[in-house]
């Protein structure tokens, strides 16, 4: 089978979408008789193309970016140089319904089955929104199949429900072994406790606006015995750090860590704290992170995947949204409480070793692909 993904970004940026390309890639590369390929969009104006990990990837050269949309004239060629059994399109990525609109005879004849991965609704940028919505509604009409990571994907979209009789629920998933505690992984736990004593609020993510991170800051104000360590970069950074300043000093900016650090964090953690507040947090792939490390997690109220992940009062608590007093109180009450912090933490790394791993997530998906084929 010849397996073709187009998103906007590939390694080495991280993020959430690009993670779990980059697992489906190196996924189905390690299966028999199946080729893997990414297309995506680079950081410059250059065209490149490399192996790794078994995927072949091709980054179409970028002239200027919209908001965070790659301008990219390249990109419809060197995506359709490619031929594919499927195309894996990850969306909102516009430029891939730019392809469907503008050389639909084309693609379909370079690839005979179009499978639509949808992270989430466009958000934000309204005018962008608007702009694109034939797009976005063309290419869910051409797609043999839908793909959402839960079933709340679907009932929270403003586009999904008419497709639901495409729609197939493929969870997420990460590699536990990646998160086990090792010896090295121990001493750096030490280390961590020993530079932020007492007990440890953990958020990772990046500074976005979504992400609600002030109302966790101005949760930890109410908190001084408490630390709270965010790591993560993003255009909200310079405001976040003076908000914090007014507080007791018990916040605490990192950047991006190695993956040793950011594993040993986990586990000196004692909970985890995912504050978003907008409907662009569809999933919240860090959950599973802290999760699988035994780490309770605080999520605020939305209609989208994150509750699906975190279920309140099983592996962690739910808040209401834009509520730091909410926060505050969570946090409390988990601090409070270790035989409760404990209980969820235990449920919690259950539920990702029974329902969240990277094989199953792969699994499931190759499946869906051999049976497009086969029709």
């Amino acid at each position: 089978m010849r397996f073709v993904q187009a998103n906007k970004a590939y390694l080495p940026h991280i993020g959430g979408v690009e993670t779990i390309v980059r697992q489906l890639g190196e996924g189905m590369a390690k299966r028999p008789e199946t080729t893997s390929k990414v297309v995506a969009c680079s950081d410059d104006s250059r065209t490149s193309h490399s192996c790794m990990e078994g995927v072949d990837v091709t980054l179409a050269g970028t002239v200027a970016r919209i908001k965070s949309l790659p301008i990219s004239p390249s990109y419809t060629r060197c995506l359709l140089k490619h031929e594919g059994d499927v195309l894996l399109a990850h969306e909102p990525f516009l430029l891939t319904g730019v392809v469907y609109a503008t050389r639909r005879t084309r693609a379909r004849r370079r690839f005979k089955n179009l499978v639509v991965w949808w992270h989430s609704d466009i958000v934000r940028q309204s005018a962008m929104r608007t702009a694109f919505v034939p797009l976005q509604r063309a290419l869910l009409d051409e797609a043999a199949a839908v793909v959402v990571a839960t079933p709340l994907h679907i009932e929270s979209s403003i586009y999904l429900p008419e497709f639901r009789s495409k729609c197939h629920v493929i969870p997420f998933g990460i590699d536990p072994v990646r998160f086990q505690i090792t010896e090295d992984i121990s001493q750096r736990v030490a280390r961590i406790h020993e530079t932020y004593p007492g007990p440890l609020v953990l958020f990772s993510g990046r500074l976005v606006y979504y992400k609600g991170a002030e109302y966790l800051v101005r949760a930890m104000a109410n908190l001084p015995s408490a630390q709270l360590v965010m790591i993560g970069k993003g255009p909200l950074r310079d405001d976040l750090e003076l908000l914090a300043s007014k507080g007791p000093g018990n916040v605490h900016f990192l950047n991006h860590l190695s993956d040793a650090d950011l594993v040993a964090f986990y586990h000196a953690a004692d909970i985890f704290v995912l504050p978003s507040v907008e409907n662009s947090e569809a999933f919240g792939i860090v959950q599973l992170e802290a999760m699988v490390c035994g780490k309770p997690v605080i999520t605020c109220n939305l209609p989208t995947g994150v509750n699906y992940v975190n279920q309140d009062g099983k592996t962690g608590l739910v808040v209401p949204k834009r509520d730091p007093e909410a926060l505050e109180h969570a946090i409390r009450t988990l601090l409070e409480n270790s035989e409760l912090r404990r209980g969820l933490g235990d449920y919690a790394r259950a539920r990702v070793l029974r329902e969240f791993s990277e094989t199953t997530m792969v699994n499931a998906l190759a499946h869906l692909c051999e049976d497009l084929t086969r029709r």
